[in-house]
C-alpha cells in the first residue's frame, strides 16, 4: 500500500494541467491543504511543465497521462464523473471536467483518507503520523444531473460542493465548479404576462373559471395566440439579460384555476389532464428559443392539477418536467401497493388526512411511471421535513433510500429535496437530513447505514453517538 505521508513527510507532489483552469487549481488547493491538516505533509504544488518527478498526483487532464500510459474514456464521465486510479507511483484524480476532477478530490479526501464533511461548520479529520493509500481503479459517475438538498445549511457553496451537489440554490462559485443554474427557481406565470400588468385590458390573457375570467389566483390562458406570443418575447428577455443561467422557469401558479375556455379544455379533456395545456405551451416557447439559445432548457411543474401526464402529447428535448409529490405522506415509500402515500383529501378543519393504509391504486406512483415514460428531463420536488412544525421528527429516515432508488429506476434525472430552508436555519437533525440526502443523490445504493453511523461519531462525538441513534430509533418507530 502506497505511503502517501509519514511524520510530516511525503515524496508525492501534486502535478496540474498546464495552463490550470481555476477549478483544479482549487482541487489541487484543497488537496495540499486537507493533507496538511491530516498529517503535517506539505505536498508540493506544480504544473506538468516541471520534470517528472518519482511519486505524482495528477490532478486534472494533463500531458503526463500520456507518459504514463494513462486510457481514460473522458466522454463517458460526462460533466461530473471522475476516476480515481493508482498505478506504479502515481496517483490520478481527474474528470473529464474541473467539476469533476474537483469532486475526484473530496472523494479520494473523503472515501480513501477518512475525512468528513459533515456540515458547513463540521469537518471530520482522521490525524495520523502514517497516512498511506491502497490501489484504486474506481469510476464514479452521479446518478442524477441535478441534486439539491434544500436546507439552509446545505446553502453553503463549500459544503455543498465537497459533498458533491450542484444545487441551484447553494452559493457555488464559477471557482468551485459552478452549478446548473435556474433563473427564476419557481412560478412564473405572473412574470411572463403579469395580472397587473394586463387584466384590465386584457382579461382574455387569463383563466376562464366556471365561466369569468379570473384577476385574483389565477393561471393563464394557455391556448390564447396573444400570450404565448408574450410568453416568447419574455423568455428571450430572460435569457438575454441572464447568459450564466441554463434554466428557466415556465411553470404554472402556486394555485388551481387553470383555465376552461373552449380551447384550452377541449385539449386537455381530449389528453385525460390538464398538463396537456401547459406541455404544449413550454414546448411552443421552447421550439422557439431552441434554434438561438440550444443550450436552454426550460422548466415546468407536473403539480397538483397537472400532476398526471398527457395521454400524447410529449415534452420536448429542451424541456424539464418536474413533478411534485406535494400529496404524498413523506413518511411512507413513494412506491407503496396501496392508496399509500397519497393524502390528499382534507377534513373539516382543512387537514389533510393520511391514507396510508387504504387499499387502492398508488396514483402517484402511476404518475411517476407515465412522466418517466415521455420526458427526457423528468425531475422530481420530493419533500422531506415536517412542514407543520420544523422543530419535530419526521419518520423518514428509513424511506429515503427506497425512494431514490425508485426515482433513479423510473429514469429520472434531477432531485430537489425540500427541507427547511427558513432564514434561521434551524429545525429537526437538518445538519443529518441534507448529509445523507447529498450521499443518496449522488449514489443510491451508497452504504446508508455507515454514513449514519459517520455522521452520528463525527457531529455528536463518540459518546453522545448511541444515544441519539437510541432516539431516532425511537421515533422511526413511533
Amino acid at each position: 500500500m502506497p505511503i502517501l505521508a509519514q511524520n510530516a513527510q511525503t515524496p508525492w507532489r501534486i502535478i496540474m494541467p498546464h495552463p490550470a483552469h481555476e477549478t483544479v487549481k482549487l482541487a489541487a488547493h484543497e488537496l495540499h491543504a486537507w493533507v496538511a491538516q491530516l498529517c503535517g505533509a506539505q505536498l508540493p504544488t506544480q504544473t506538468e511543465l516541471q520534470p517528472v518527478h518519482t511519486h505524482e498526483i495528477l490532478v486534472g487532464r494533463s500531458g503526463r497521462l500520456a507518459h504514463y500510459g494513462i486510457q481514460v474514456d473522458w466522454e463517458a464521465l460526462g460533466e461530473e464523473g471522475f476516476v480515481m486510479k493508482t498505478g506504479e507511483n502515481w496517483l490520478l484524480l481527474a474528470g473529464a471536467t474541473p467539476r469533476g476532477t474537483l469532486y475526484a478530490v473530496y472523494t479520494f479526501l473523503e472515501e480513501v483518507l477518512g475525512l468528513r464533511f459533515l456540515a458547513s461548520d463540521c469537518t471530520v479529520i482522521p490525524h495520523a503520523a502514517c497516512v498511506a493509500f491502497p490501489e484504486l481503479d474506481d469510476c464514479q459517475l452521479p446518478a442524477f444531473e441535478s441534486r439539491e438538498a434544500y436546507w439552509s445549511d446545505a446553502f453553503n457553496g463549500s459544503y455543498a460542493v465537497r459533498n458533491k451537489m450542484n444545487a441551484n440554490k447553494a452559493d457555488i462559485s464559477i471557482r468551485q465548479g459552478g452549478r446548473l443554474k435556474f433563473y427564476n427557481f419557481h412560478h412564473s406565470f405572473d412574470d411572463l404576462v403579469p395580472v397587473r400588468q394586463y387584466f384590465d385590458t386584457h382579461p382574455e390573457y387569463f383563466s376562464l373559471v366556471d365561466g369569468v375570467r379570473k384577476r385574483e389566483h389565477t393561471q393563464l390562458c394557455l391556448s390564447n395566440p396573444a400570450v404565448i406570443r408574450l410568453a416568447i418575447t419574455q423568455v428571450r428577455r430572460w435569457i438575454a439579460e441572464n447568459p450564466d443561467c441554463r434554466v428557466f422557469s415556465v411553470a404554472q401558479n402556486d394555485w388551481h384555476n387553470y383555465c376552461t375556455c373552449p380551447m384550452c379544455a377541449a385539449l386537455d379533456e381530449a389528453e385525460g389532464s390538464p398538463a396537456a395545456s401547459v406541455i404544449r405551451f413550454v414546448n411552443t416557447i421552447g421550439e422557439d428559443i431552441e434554434k438561438d439559445f440550444p443550450q436552454v432548457l426550460l422548466h415546468t411543474f407536473a403539480y397538483q392539477y397537472t400532476r398526471k401526464a398527457p395521454k400524447t402529447i410529449r415534452p420536448r428535448s429542451n424541456v424539464i418536467v418536474r413533478l411534485c409529490s406535494i400529496e404524498c405522506c413523506f413518511s411512507h415509500p413513494l412506491d407503496g401497493q396501496t392508496a399509500a402515500p397519497l393524502a390528499p383529501d382534507r377534513n373539516e378543519k382543512g387537514q389533510r388526512r393520511c391514507q396510508c393504509a387504504l387499499e387502492g391504486e398508488n396514483a402517484f406512483l402511476r404518475d411517476l411511471c407515465e412522466w418517466g415514460g415521455i420526458c427526457q428531463h423528468l425531475y422530481v420536488w420530493d419533500y422531506v421535513t415536517n412542514f407543520r412544525e420544523y422543530l419535530m421528527p419526521l419518520a423518514n429516515l428509513d424511506v429515503l433510500q427506497r425512494n431514490l432508488q425508485l426515482f433513479r429506476a423510473i429514469g429520472v434525472k434531477g432531485i430537489f429535496e425540500q427541507g427547511n430552508f427558513s432564514q434561521g436555519g434551524g429545525g429537526h437533525l437538518v445538519e443529518l437530513e441534507a448529509y445523507l440526502q447529498a450521499k443518496l443523490m449522488w449514489n443510491p445504493d451508497c452504504d446508508l447505514e455507515q454514513h449514519l453511523n459517520d455522521f452520528l461519531d463525527g457531529f455528536y462525538g463518540h459518546t453522545a453517538a448511541p444515544f441519539i441513534r437510541q432516539y431516532l430509533a425511537g421515533w422511526q418507530q413511533a
